[in-house]
């Protein structure tokens, strides 16, 4: 490495595994610091760093201008600043890495066009949010639950993600998603809700409703859900019906939120009439609503945007 520094050779990837050995003990990590100072004055665009409880310089690295893919394992990171910046990076690799909430946060902060994101088995991580990742690719991989306590998913893809061991920490559990509406889009949310069996609360914007053929949805357990909130700002109720039942397919909801025309609040009504015991309130103002049923709704101009909120007894 001395070489390298002298002469100044670029160096493409730098990659360190020293997880099998006893060099790892921390009086090497000075050393170790050195090689990674020179990778970084070489424009190193790739690290690959795998040492057991080493302090990984990651602020320096994110404020590399060369920087594209960092994959870590068994580092220490919680030293991070939240003054590094980094646009650039494609890819970031955590694995039984010591970082917290915190430090996750600034981590996704510091790269908001990411392109693949991977945590795994970092222990010291109860609380995961994923908010404003413009190019993520929305495969988080796998999640130990068995200390998480929150978890909320912000995103336009959903997510392939298992949760494993999940316990009754788990207090608040959310996810914001844009639906595209077709059998494999509601395939992929009930395989996602079922990773829990109950959620707080999911979110769902609505651009545009296409037919389902209810056939070619497949099997997985159905998930329960505390609160549905549906954005679904169209007057299009046609393929109303199969929607509704597509939704019901793949969560059960106790309260469902609807923003929409009031010909489709209609037809979400009928529709949920046939399925569970219903109750419906229309929001007077944020805090005051005022039960309403059919014939309340048919007094209403239907293409008006209302919101409506339903109990529903399953």
């Amino acid at each position: 490495m001395e070489r390298y520094k002298e002469e100044k050779y670029p160096i493409d990837k730098f990659e360190l595994d020293i997880t099998s050995s006893h060099y790892h003990h921390a009086l090497a990590f000075p050393r170790i610091d050195n090689w990674l100072d020179i990778a970084l004055q070489n424009g190193v665009k790739d690290v690959v760093c795998k040492v057991p409880s080493y302090p990984f310089p990651i602020s320096a690295f994110l404020a590399s201008k060369s920087l594209r893919e960092l994959v870590l394992t068994g580092c220490d990171i919680m030293s991070l600043s939240l003054s590094s910046d980094h646009q650039r990076m494609n890819c970031r690799s955590l694995s039984n890495v010591r970082l917290d909430h915190n430090v996750l946060q600034t981590l996704v902060n510091c790269c908001p066009l990411i392109v693949d994101l991977m945590i795994e088995k970092c222990s010291l991580l109860t609380k995961i949010e994923l908010r404003n990742l413009q190019n993520i690719k929305s495969d988080i991989g796998e999640i130990d639950a068995s200390n998480l306590v929150s978890f909320d998913y912000v995103g336009y893809e959903i997510p392939e993600l298992k949760i494993t061991n999940v316990s009754n920490q788990l207090k608040n559990s959310q996810t914001y998603l844009s639906c595209y509406n077709d059998e494999e889009w509601f395939c992929k949310l009930r395989k996602f809700l079922s990773n829990l069996t109950s959620w707080s609360q999911v979110s769902l914007h609505i651009g545009k409703c296409n037919d389902i053929n209810m056939k070619d949805l497949g099997l997985h357990p159905i998930p329960q859900v505390l609160v549905l909130d549906i954005d679904m700002r169209f007057n299009d109720v046609r393929t109303c019906p199969n929607f509704v039942d597509a939704l019901l397919w793949s969560c059960h909801p106790k309260r469902l939120n609807l923003l929409s025309a009031v010909e489709t609040i209609t037809c979400f009504m009928d529709r949920l009439k046939n399925s569970s015991q219903l109750k419906a309130f229309k929001f007077i103002s944020e805090n005051e609503h005022v039960e309403v049923d059919r014939e309340d709704l048919a007094m209403m101009t239907r293409t008006q945007i209302d919101r409506i909120f339903f109990l529903l007894d399953w």
